[in-house]
């Protein structure tokens, strides 16, 4: 029994990951788009036709070509943390987008910023941060 025991710790953090996202997973709509402290313009807004969380996999349709980034979150904290990991352009591959997560009955509200320090809150006044509030369909 004992030589499970460090597998069993390898386990756990990844059985931890899953659950959280697990939560997080559906289809989404745009309620609100904010960035750097300003709601962006509705048409702005209105362009972004589709939200999905599937598996570690957050993909946004804005004008017909998806965006698609690579999730982790860490649910040890309130609100939980999110990393978003850019998969394609105009983004850096991989490059970690730090962030703040939090479900509400259907409601997701995600706080990040693309350079600097996490987040503390769902403000948005710091420059390259972004909050999108997002409504389960």
């Amino acid at each position: 029994m004992r030589p499970l025991l460090p597998l069993l710790f390898l386990i756990t953090p990844a059985f931890a990951q899953d659950k959280a996202l697990e939560k997080l997973a559906g289809n989404y709509s745009v309620k609100e788009f904010v960035r750097e402290g300003k709601a962006v313009p509705d048409d702005v807004r209105k362009s972004i036709s589709a939200v999905k969380i599937a598996g570690d996999k957050l993909t946004i349709t804005t004008n017909g070509k998806e965006l698609v980034a690579k999730l982790k979150v860490s649910d040890k904290t309130a609100p939980a943390e999110i990393d978003l990991f850019p998969q394609n352009e105009p983004f850096e591959k991989d490059r970690p987008f730090k962030g703040l997560v939090e479900l509400k009955g259907n409601t997701l509200t995600l706080a990040y910023v693309e350079d600097g320090d996490r987040p503390k809150d769902f403000k948005t006044e710091v420059k390259t941060s972004t909050r999108l509030v997002l409504e389960k369909k």
